[in-house]
């Protein structure tokens, strides 16, 4: 296949997706010769890969440098890492040597090992079709939504131990989830129009821990176990926050149209910051079973 030059006849987004069935990638594309379907970022103006309908090119692109790179192995890096802990956890003894105990903590890092490799299939193959990004945007939205519940199932469930209102949480954030799951298979919702609303339902969704966490505050405030689950959790939440401002702000391309397309653009930052988050809670929930054992409580120790 020929590469496509600035002036050649063949530029056009529609020649690109039909032509391009060969085995190489080609040269990288800039943003006005992509199709409007992958026009997700108008700041972000060179690097793309060319529209190829043979999915093993993707997987070679993997191991050249474009505008994806830095998206695909940060999350590929995070599963890995995640799928690890998994094994850890599921050898340990101390506060997850019970198999009922151990499963909350196992149901999160499953979720963490989904949801950034799926993150990574997204990003890894995206360009080859508009039918093929749909259905990966579509699940890589079920893996955020899985990786929240399940961050904040665990939490719940290690945080109220001895608390009769746990049930009642967990149901509430598991119903939660199942709600966010539909609503972001809506078509709409992945319309580019509705980067904001998709940034919002998230972010109203990852705060709903707010209310346990208030709870917490009113009942037992002054005890230690209490005062650091609150404040760990906060943490995560504002990483959280500030990941999703960056991803709805563009930062810092907004700014600098084109100096940001392989290094440091807003979604490279967010996928990092969730990283950050997700990893801070899981040392989190790790701290509050540590601080359970201290206490004596029966849920996590046997007798």
């Amino acid at each position: 296949m020929p590469l496509i030059g600035e002036n050649d006849a063949t530029n056009s987004p529609e020649t690109i997706h039909n032509s391009n069935q060969s085995d190489k990638l080609g040269e990288l594309m800039s943003f006005e010769q992509m199709p409007p379907w992958l026009h997700d970022n108008p700041f972000i103006l060179t690097g793309y890969r060319a529209i190829n309908k043979n999915y093993h090119v993707y997987i070679k692109s993997i191991f050249i440098f474009h505008n994806e790179t830095l998206n695909i192995w940060s999350h590929m890096i995070a599963s890995l890492y995640f799928f690890r802990l998994i094994g850890e956890i599921g050898e340990s003894r101390g506060p997850f040597c019970r198999i009922k105990n151990r499963a909350p903590m196992l149901a999160f890092l499953l979720s963490a090992f989904l949801g950034f490799g799926i993150s990574a299939v997204y990003h890894t193959w995206s360009p080859l079709s508009e039918r093929a990004r749909t259905l990966l945007v579509k699940l890589d939205y079920v893996g955020i939504t899985n990786l929240v519940t399940n961050g904040f199932v665990a939490w719940i469930y290690y945080s109220f131990s001895n608390s009769e209102i746990q049930s009642i949480y967990l149901s509430s954030i598991m119903i939660g989830g199942l709600i966010m799951t539909i609503i972001s298979q809506v078509e709409t919702f992945n319309d580019q129009d509705s980067r904001h609303i998709r940034a919002g339902t998230f972010v109203f969704f990852g705060s709903a821990a707010l209310a346990p966490a208030c709870y917490l505050i009113y009942k037992s405030w002054t005890e230690e176990k209490m005062a650091m689950i609150v404040q760990e959790l906060t943490l995560t939440i504002m990483v959280f926050i500030l990941a999703i401002i960056i991803y709805t702000s563009r930062f810092p391309e907004s700014f600098f149209p084109g100096k940001f397309d392989y290094f440091g653009s807003s979604h490279s930052l967010f996928h990092w910051l969730v990283i950050v988050a997700i990893l801070h809670h899981y040392k989190a929930l790790v701290n509050i079973a540590k601080k359970s054992k201290q206490r004596g409580d029966s849920i996590f120790w046997p007798n």
